[in-house]
């Protein structure tokens, strides 16, 4: 089993990652390698954790869409309560984000918050948000680690 940082990613087991840190832990004089390792892995963990809140937010955007496009415009209530809760876990979502200087997230939480002003019809607030979000989707991790280019969208 390799101990390197550039084997952590999404993928990897949290079992296989203290695997990990123990092999290098015990080798005399790699206290750098280890903690190397650690940060990576905390580093992969906080990304799981916001990918994990963008999901909860991405659960309710759907149900407000889903609804939405009912024919008549759905239930109107159901839309709202989805909107709401979107916003909370978003709130949620930034909240982490800003605590754990993830920075790499800021394009992203800009494009959710896009989507919900779109959906309230302010759309000079999404604008500004989608503007944000272009101006940081170089950072994205999608984008750093397989080149996905999220200003298209």
């Amino acid at each position: 089993m390799k101990t390197s940082p550039s084997q952590i990613n999404l993928d990897t087991s949290p079992k296989e990652i203290l695997k990990m840190v123990a092999k290098s832990r015990e080798r005399k004089g790699k206290g750098k390698s280890t903690l190397a390792i650690l940060n990576k892995a905390i580093d992969v963990i906080h990304d799981y954790i916001v990918n994990l809140y963008f999901e909860r937010a991405h659960v309710y955007q759907l149900v407000y869409m889903a609804e939405r496009d009912k024919p008549r415009g759905g239930n109107k209530a159901v839309m709202r309560k989805a909107l709401s809760s979107m916003e909370k876990y978003l709130s949620e979502t930034d909240n982490y984000i800003v605590s754990s200087n993830l920075t790499r997230w800021t394009s992203r939480l800009n494009r959710y918050y896009g989507r919900v002003a779109d959906y309230k019809g302010k759309f000079l607030d999404a604008i500004k948000f989608y503007q944000v979000a272009i101006r940081y989707s170089r950072r994205d991790p999608e984008y750093v680690n397989d080149s996905c280019p999220r200003w298209l969208e």
